[in-house]
């Protein structure tokens, strides 16, 4: 991965002592998905654009077969398993209808759940203000 140029929006610990960091660019560049789906708290459909959460970890060199820890800017924390991920439809969030997610909105990135992942039905697994992924040991 290139060193990220602007801020830091997501750190990866992979559990060796050496993070990978991402800036929105280098997010970004992992490949982007566009997905229009129910988002529960707003109660409307709402287009979020990012990146597979699986393609992250795949960028960050995690194994596939990897649990998960997620941590918010406020310490909010979510485990997902490598089976959950998995399944597809996890996305780190980048925008929301053609705009950047302000942190008031839970920006600058956050998990969300496009229609068909199942465990999107959970809301307490819909993490805003995503700033960590620990692997789970």
């Amino acid at each position: 991965m290139p060193a990220p140029t602007g801020d830091v929006v997501l750190t990866v610990n992979r559990g060796k002592g050496d993070d990978v960091v991402f800036d929105l660019a280098t997010l970004e560049s992992i490949g982007l998905v566009e997905g229009e789906l129910f988002e529960p708290f707003f109660e409307e459909r709402q287009t979020f654009r990012g990146v597979e959460l699986s393609a992250v970890l795949s960028a960050a060199g995690v194994p596939s077969s990897a649990d998960v820890h997620l941590v918010a800017l406020d310490d909010y924390a979510i485990d997902l398993s490598a089976s959950d991920i998995e399944q597809g439809g996890i996305l780190v969030a980048t925008s929301v209808d053609g705009e950047r997610i302000a942190i008031s909105n839970g920006g600058p990135i956050r998990v969300v759940f496009l229609d068909e992942a199942k465990l999107g039905q959970d809301t307490d697994l819909w993490i805003w203000s995503l700033a960590s992924i620990y692997l789970e040991i």
